[in-house]
């Protein structure tokens, strides 16, 4: 069966049995540092169990940048820059300029390998995403549960929750990705600015969508793999050096130059060291930890994360085109706030869009070894079934 029959609308039958779970090896990669795993809807289960399979778990790749396609998406490709693992120290010290109290103390922490894209998620990806749910020009319509409006009469046998592939439909223009009816070099460009305005849950759905149509497993990065790749194995404030004055040959942030306060097209500045073009600035990108306070430790610690039962307990990292330098450093880092829905009259409120901003969008990553079916699913579910709250 081909991938794409898999991709959209795997709706499951709560009442469904399901397969007793086979024992794993080496169930986590990660190194849980606060929190408690979350424990994603059974439901959902076969659907990862489906797109697990298409992974393509026979192939050894070598350890090199790559193109990837995307079917879905009109055969839209990006690139893969391979970031060798390694050591480092995660956080600011207290002599940094500008330090926040969440970024202390600097700790060490070793992450395995993994390929980070080189650019944000671009409008020419994720709207390919979204509109697969339009019909007939509109999108589909849900009723306060996310659930299609054709399907009304099961909603009795299901939990409340958004379905897995659905998402519901945006906010704003902003949201729904740019309009393409206009000139072609009109339309080129803003598709490839970066997509904006999704929550981190339709963020890890779009990376589950990708896996089923690629073969490879995709997701977010940790907010210790995302640090690591910014800093490219510097020390610095940033990933160049210390200058707030260098800031601009690699980063749009608010400056007097810089009198569109919009995000701009993705890769068009300096990258950093390791090739990764905009993760100073531009739009603040999505990670899988929850927040939390860093702790001193004499050890190493692999693969740290942090997980959180409140859906608005997520980090975003490397500031946006309307943040200040200091917001843009290689450790800074941004709680995710209730506020970022504050003009959704749902109740509950979505958990596939932030309806009051549009600062935020996100970069995959694959890390080298395919992690185990229970992993991948859990990742791709950190947020399934969250509400916001009033």
């Amino acid at each position: 069966m081909k991938r794409s029959v898999l991709l959209v609308f795997l709706l499951l039958d709560s009442c469904c049995e399901k397969p007793e779970e086979q024992a794993e090896e080496h169930l986590f990669s990660f190194t849980v540092v606060e929190g408690t795993l979350p424990d994603p809807p059974q439901r959902f289960r076969e659907v990862s169990e489906k797109i697990y399979r298409l992974i393509d778990h026979s192939e050894n790749p070598r350890f090199l940048k790559y193109t990837e396609t995307m079917p879905l998406a009109g055969n839209a490709t990006f690139e893969m820059i391979p970031i060798q693992g390694g050591q480092f120290l995660m956080g600011s010290s207290h002599e940094e300029p500008d330090p926040q109290s969440d970024e202390h103390p600097a700790h060490p922490v070793h992450v395995d390998s993994f390929w980070m894209a080189s650019t944000e998620t671009t409008w020419l990806m994720y709207q390919a995403f979204i509109n697969q749910f339009r019909k007939d020009g509109r999108y589909i319509l849900r009723d306060e549960f996310g659930f299609p409006e054709e399907h009304r009469d099961q909603l009795e046998n299901l939990e409340p929750v958004d379905m897995i592939s659905s998402p519901s439909a945006p906010y704003s223009p902003e949201q729904a990705g740019p309009v393409t009816a206009r000139s072609s070099e009109a339309a080129s460009t803003s598709l490839k600015k970066p997509a904006v305005g999704m929550t981190r849950h339709s963020a890890l759905k779009f990376c589950q969508w990708l896996t089923a149509q690629t073969g490879h497993y995709y997701r977010l990065p940790t907010e210790a793999e995302w640090e690591y790749a910014c800093r490219a194995g510097t020390s610095s404030r940033y990933s160049f050096d210390d200058r707030e004055n260098d800031l601009r040959k690699f980063a749009w942030y608010f400056h007097e130059e810089n009198d569109e306060y919009i995000p701009r097209q993705v890769g068009l500045l300096k990258p950093n060291p390791w090739g990764l073009y905009d993760m100073h600035g531009n739009v603040a990108e999505w990670t899988l930890d929850s927040h939390r306070r860093y702790r001193a430790s004499k050890h190493v610690v692999k693969n740290p994360i942090s997980f959180a039962a409140k859906l608005h307990r997520g980090v975003v990292r490397g500031g946006h085109f309307d943040s200040d330098p200091h917001q843009l450093r290689s450790a800074a880092r941004l709680p995710a706030s209730p506020r970022w829905n504050d003009s959704d009259p749902q109740a509950p409120r979505s958990i596939w869009y932030n309806s009051s901003v549009i600062e935020i969008g996100f970069r995959i990553v694959r890390p080298r070894r395919i992690p185990s079916l229970t992993e991948a699913h859990l990742i791709w579910n950190i947020d399934s079934g969250k509400f916001w709250n009033w």
